[in-house]
């Protein structure tokens, strides 16, 4: 049984395909994760994508999460105190998030999850503008 089946089987309160439809690009980043749960962890995947999704439509960037290992973000962080390793960490995911938003600092902000204002506020304190 494929992720598309498993969908359209376990997506609770959908018509049959609605999931798929919504997902756009999306369906191909599930393909490739490597699923070492059961239907219940896809489950939970998809339930935390349309949370935290900003459109009614599941697409690639609403299932990064997937793609990166836990404490992936904290890698290369050395710091002698909590607030120096929070600033370092949340210059690492400023610099990520516009990287992968090729420069748009709307998209690096909707990917972080913050306001575009707030984003320019921290580019200006970690000289990054």
């Amino acid at each position: 049984m494929d992720i598309a089946d498993l969908l359209r089987a376990n997506a609770p309160g959908t018509q049959p395909g609605a999931v798929i439809e919504r997902l756009g690009q999306g369906i191909a980043a599930l393909e490739r994760h490597a699923w070492h749960g059961n239907v219940r962890e896809l489950r939970n995947a998809m339930e935390r994508a349309a949370i935290f999704s900003r459109s009614t439509t599941l697409d690639v960037d609403d299932l990064d999460f997937l793609s990166s290992s836990a404490g992936a973000e904290t890698q290369g962080i050395v710091a002698e105190d909590l607030p120096a390793a929070l600033e370092q960490l949340e210059r690492k995911m400023i610099t990520t998030a516009l990287a992968q938003s090729g420069g748009n600092r709307t998209e690096a902000a909707r990917k972080l999850g913050i306001h575009r204002q707030l984003l320019h506020t921290k580019m200006t304190k970690y000289g990054l503008t």
